[in-house]
């Protein structure tokens, strides 16, 4: 197996602990967008004692959580119909996948008619206002990676605002936004040089502490009545 195999195959083997911690024992039927191995999928059904229904678009990572999950879709959720029906989930999981879409504002609201009156978005999304993304555009980079906030895969980019007006502007009302962070010294001190910085161009920096230093965020997101 090659170097890029074995980060690919860790790839779809990642259970996020942060979604998992959100998911309520009420949340006894979910679908997890981008299941992958199925690995959160499975400790998700531990936790509530329910139904997990998985899709994910590598078929490879599919077939593998077919041995996990109660159903596995194989497809992309932006061109296919999927085979469930209105109403019919508690919850709707998406772990690092909303990035990657080209259209995930109809995505979301795609997953509105999939969820109960009241029913939830967990989500977790990466920061693209984080301290070491302003460093390289200070440096005038903007360099892609196999993984991380700047993947060659990802689509689309959000900060804090733009994730609040994802869920809000397409039939959602946020119930909670958390971040995870991830920053040194180094950073710590740049931070501080950049927020003197923008008070003497008088730039509103009241929660840049909080923007920067947080390298992804999770949300949960309540449908609309």
């Amino acid at each position: 197996m090659t170097q890029s195999e074995r980060k690919e195959s860790a790839y779809y083997r990642v259970l996020n602990h942060a979604l998992l911690h959100l998911i309520q024992p009420t949340d006894v039927e979910v679908l997890d967008i981008g299941c992958a191995a199925g690995y959160l999928g499975e400790a998700i059904k531990v936790k509530t004692g329910g139904l997990v229904s998985g899709v994910e678009l590598i078929s490879e990572a599919a077939e593998e959580a077919k041995a996990r999950l109660d159903q596995v879709v194989c497809a992309n959720i932006e061109a296919d119909t999927l085979p469930f029906h209105d109403q019919q989930f508690d919850a709707v999981v998406f772990g690092d996948v909303l990035e990657h879409m080209l259209d995930p504002w109809r995505v979301v609201r795609k997953t509105a008619t999939l969820l109960k009156p009241s029913g939830s978005i967990y989500a977790s999304i990466p920061n693209v206002g984080h301290i070491t993304i302003i460093e390289q555009l200070l440096k005038g980079t903007w360099t892609y990676a196999e993984s991380g906030l700047l993947d060659k895969t990802h689509f689309r980019f959000f900060t804090k605002e733009e994730i609040r007006k994802l869920f809000e502007e397409n039939g959602f009302s946020i119930e909670s936004i958390t971040q995870l962070m991830n920053t040194g010294e180094r950073e710590d001190q740049l931070i501080k040089g950049l927020r003197s910085l923008a008070t003497a161009f008088q730039i509103p920096v009241d929660d840049l502490q909080e923007r920067a230093t947080a390298y992804q965020y999770i949300v949960h997101a309540r449908k609309k009545g």
